[in-house]
């Protein structure tokens, strides 16, 4: 939650016409967005979402990785649902 305190007549602060409150509001919203993991641990059951634009329904969802001590190569194809425009893996 953010809070001004400063009234918005020109007489009191310039700050509705200041070159920084747009880009404050603009961070400000930036800011609110959660961030979203940078990994998944796949050990656990959990439930991964990943906004989708397109249909997959030709090509599957398939996790690509390598594992580093014997340098093999494991593709996986995991169980996957499309809804409202949303993969869940």
């Amino acid at each position: 939650m953010y809070v001004f305190s400063i009234p918005s007549d020109e007489t009191s602060s310039n700050l509705l016409k200041h070159a920084l409150f747009v880009p404050t509001l603009i961070k400000m919203a930036i800011l609110s967005l959660k961030p979203s993991p940078v990994y998944y641990k796949t050990a656990i059951n959990e439930v991964i979402s990943l906004n989708s634009t397109s249909n997959f329904s030709d090509k599957p969802f398939v996790l690509k990785a390598t594992i580093e001590s014997s340098s093999k190569k494991v593709d996986v194809i995991p169980e996957h649902r499309l809804l409202n425009n949303t993969i869940t893996l």
